[in-house]
């Protein structure tokens, strides 16, 4: 009988850090480009920072913790619910008042990833 460990597919815990650091990087970067250097803020200058911070917050959620257990994974699973919910909401509302500023790609991804990371810190921490 093959054992499942559902930890597989998550990135070492070196990672967490890394994904952190990006995402931190690359905001300071893309609001000292916006606000500071508008004349270099073009619109690949904004896609690519904008791909630094999805793949910063996206890199530290696929990473494991230092001490990865079944209830971890099942908190992981319920913050992912929870962001998942979050994202559809948040779409539905700038639908709802049409705001494309909020119902782009970017800031439905960034509101679930961070909704991810909050419901996990919170749900861990309470454990």
């Amino acid at each position: 009988m093959e054992e499942h460990n559902s930890t597989g597919a998550l990135l070492p815990h070196v990672f967490y850090r890394l994904g952190w650091i990006l995402f931190a990087g690359t905001l300071v970067l893309s609001a000292t480009v916006q606000w500071a250097l508008p004349e270099y803020s073009s619109l690949s200058i904004q896609t690519g920072l904008q791909s630094g911070i999805l793949l910063g917050l996206f890199v530290a959620a696929a990473s494991k913790e230092r001490e990865e257990d079944e209830l971890t994974g099942l908190l992981r699973l319920k913050a992912y619910e929870w962001a998942f919910r979050w994202g559809i909401s948040s779409f539905l509302v700038s639908i709802i008042f049409k705001d494309p500023a909020y119902g782009s790609s970017f800031y439905v991804l960034v509101s679930m990833l961070l909704a991810y990371h909050l419901v996990f810190f919170i749900k861990k921490r309470n454990r």
